[in-house]
Parts: C-alpha cells; structure tokens; sequence
C-alpha cells in the first residue's frame, strides 16, 4: 500500500506503517489528485504522521493537482490540530493561497469551521485579511451560507451580510452595484441591504 494513497497509512494515521514506509521512500507513488503523504495526514487530522513526515524532511507547503497545500485541506475540514501543527512547523502555510487565491482563513470560513478561524486568529492571523480576489472571510462565509462563521466576525462586517445572505436565500433581488466612478472608495458592503 502506498504511503500517499487515499487509504494509505498517512491517511488512516498509521505510526508504524508511515515509519516503514519512510525507510523507503517519503513520496511514493502517483496518488489521486498528486497529493502527498503531508496531505493524506493533514485530511486525516493525524498529528503524530505529520510529527514523523516533518522530521523526514517532508514538504509541508507542497500542493496537490487542485493546487491545495496541507493546511488548506486541514482548515478544509476542521482539523484545528492538524492546522495548528502546520501552523508551528511551516508558518508561513497559513498565508498560502490555494490557487483561486484563497487562504486557510477563507477555505475554514466558506465550510464553517469557528475552531479554526479561533484558532487562526490566536496565531495571529488577521481575521479580515482579504483573498486574491479582494473577498474576505466574511465574503466566504456569506456567499455559502455560514451563519455561525457570520457571528463570529465583529457586528460591523457580518450584520449587512447576513441580510444579504438571508435575502439570497430567500431568492431575492441582490442589492444594487456601485459603480467605480460614482463611489471609488465604497463596496457593496457599505449600501444598505434591501428589504
């Protein structure tokens, strides 16, 4: 069985196995979606696999074919401890993009993971840093619905917000553009939502 594989040790958190298997060869195999061991264990919110791959020299900030870093596929799914271990073994990891811009912070507000947004900003994280795209973590979490990730963000940014949301949910008209010209320094943010 292949270390990096999706049912690989790396992924099920196999101590032994990862060990043995290290002996050989730290990146074997062409696995699904070219991700590595860091990956599988990161999904897998196995510490201890993580603990040994660091020790093996392994690439912690390497990107799977979707252009996916461990930390990113950690925030993914709530893994507060995975994130924070990668957070301590490879900081910078965490200001990464993913390759739409996206940054853990993003990726864990868009799936609703507070524990890890918490997490984030205990480290240092600026909770409103924006994307690539200029969209913020509470732009991510508006856009998929997150209202638990909506509270956690200070009343100014996330009221507005989750009217807009609510309104989209609710299959109502967007509030209106502003255009550049009209407005250069004002967003959508700053209009009130339509009622």
């Amino acid at each position: 069985m292949a270390l990096c594989s999706d049912d690989g040790p790396a992924r099920r958190g196999d101590v032994e196995e990862v060990q043995r298997l290290l002996a050989t060869d730290l990146e074997a195999s062409a696995a699904p979606l070219r991700r590595r061991a860091v990956h599988q264990a990161a999904l897998g919110n196995h510490c201890a696999v993580l603990q040994l791959l660091h020790e093996a020299k392994a690439d912690l900030t390497a990107r799977d074919a979707c252009d996916l870093t461990a930390v990113h596929l950690a925030a993914d799914c709530g893994h507060v401890e995975a994130v924070r271990f990668l957070a301590v073994a490879a900081p910078r990891a965490l200001l990464a993009p993913d390759g739409a811009g996206a940054t853990a912070l993003h990726r864990a507000a868009a799936r609703g993971h507070v524990n890890v947004l918490e997490l984030l900003q205990e480290l240092g994280v600026d909770p409103l840093a924006p994307a690539a795209n200029g969209k913020t973590a509470v732009h991510f979490a508006a856009q998929a619905g997150q209202r638990e990730v909506l509270a956690f963000f200070p009343p100014s940014c996330s009221l507005k917000l989750v009217h807009l949301t609510e309104s989209i949910l609710r299959g109502e008209k967007l509030v209106k553009p502003v255009f550049a010209e009209e407005a250069p320094h004002r967003t959508w943010l700053d209009l009130p939502a339509e009622s």
